[in-house]
Order: C-alpha cells, then structure tokens, then sequence
C-alpha cells in the first residue's frame, strides 16, 4: 500500500516524524521516500507543505487504514475545515494493492494520485518503475507526462541540515 503524507503548519517537521512512528507501529516496517516542499493546491494560498509517501504491507484492509489514518490525523490537531485551508497533517491512502472503491468515504486509487507531482516525485524517488494500479503504469513514467506548473522540490535542499519548520 501506499500513503501520501503531508502538513503545512509550523510544526510539519515534528508531525511528520511522530505520524511515521505510529504508522510503523500499526502497519510494520515502512519503506519512507525523501521529503518534498510543495506549495498547497489551489486555491489555497497558505504555508508550503513538507510532504513524502511511504509504502508498507499489511494485513489491515483498505478501510481500515482509512479509519488509522483519521485517528492519526486527529491526534495531529486536524479538525474539520474548508477545503484548502491549513493543515497539521494530512493522510491519503493512494492505492491498497490492486483493491479498486469508488464511494463516497473511499476512492481506490486515490484520484490525485496521477496527477500531483508532491505524490508522484516523492514515490518515484522510492519506487520509480513500481506498477499502479489499475492499470501498471510507473511513478516515473507519470512523473515525465505531467504538465509543468507544480513546485515540489526536495526538502532540505542538498548540502543543507533539516530545520524545524
């Protein structure tokens, strides 16, 4: 499985680690790409987010790790909000195997996945040539077909020592 980790907040940093921690401790050993700094969708006009993905394999079904995800989210401080606006920590379940949903609480492969570069760089770091579903094409193959326009750019910038944000 794979989940899209992200949060735009002063503490993103520290959100990120704890949330990696706990998702080791629920789902086993995780595979962590580098981080990102994107700025947030429009149209937004908060914080740049620090963002990564991670891949793991579990026993847990696809709506459970949903169900994790919000519990993890919430611990983090994220309470409803308009779309857009800051956030603490923000978790998408990408994609659960080859399982396909399309209802309103879950949609398998995250609809973004295919076209957010703060997703895409991030898994093509970690699994370049790895097959999504539905139908096997790769991180880095639909990271070379995205228009230009979206910022992600590795955070901290080579040479440089992660800071607090």
């Amino acid at each position: 499985m794979g989940l899209a980790l992200g949060a735009n907040r002063p503490d993103a940093l520290v959100q990120i680690a704890l949330v990696l921690r706990r998702l080791a401790a629920a789902l086993g050993p995780l595979r962590v790409a580098p981080l990102y700094r994107s700025a947030p969708l429009p149209p937004a006009t908060g914080a740049d987010f620090l963002n990564t993905v991670v891949l793991a394999e579990s026993d847990l079904a696809p709506e459970a790790v949903l169900a994790l995800a919000k519990r993890l989210e919430a611990l983090a401080g994220r309470r409803p909000a308009p779309r857009g606006a800051d956030r603490p920590l923000d978790i998408d379940l990408l994609f659960h195997g080859a399982a396909r949903r399309d209802d309103p609480e879950l949609t398998l492969p995250h609809p973004g996945l295919r076209r957010r570069r703060f997703v895409l760089a991030p898994l093509a770091d970690l699994a370049p040539d790895l097959p999504l579903p539905p139908d096997g094409v790769t991180p880095r193959a639909l990271l070379a077909a995205l228009p230009p326009g979206q910022r992600a750019e590795r955070w901290p910038p080579p040479g440089e020592e992660p800071a607090a944000r």
